[in-house]
């Protein structure tokens, strides 16, 4: 979380992490940037530590939270 507050958010204009969740994050931005900023949040997201497994990150988009779709 850390290193999206400092890397991704001051260079992504409309990209604004609303909530925190566990682990989970909820961010608002605007449709014509979820392609661009997805591979970066997960790639932060599944390298925020060392470990012997694998972080494995899902990522879904929707206007609200009953229509998200996943995205691979």
């Amino acid at each position: 979380m850390l290193r999206i507050h400092r890397d991704l958010l001051p260079e992504t204009p409309g990209l604004d992490m609303i909530l925190q969740i566990h682990d989970e994050l909820l961010f608002e931005l605007p449709r014509a940037l979820v392609g661009k900023v997805t591979p970066r949040i997960r790639e932060i997201m599944e390298q925020a530590y060392p470990l012997a497994v694998p972080l494995e990150v899902s990522v879904a988009s929707g206007p609200n939270w009953q229509d998200l779709t996943e995205i691979p």
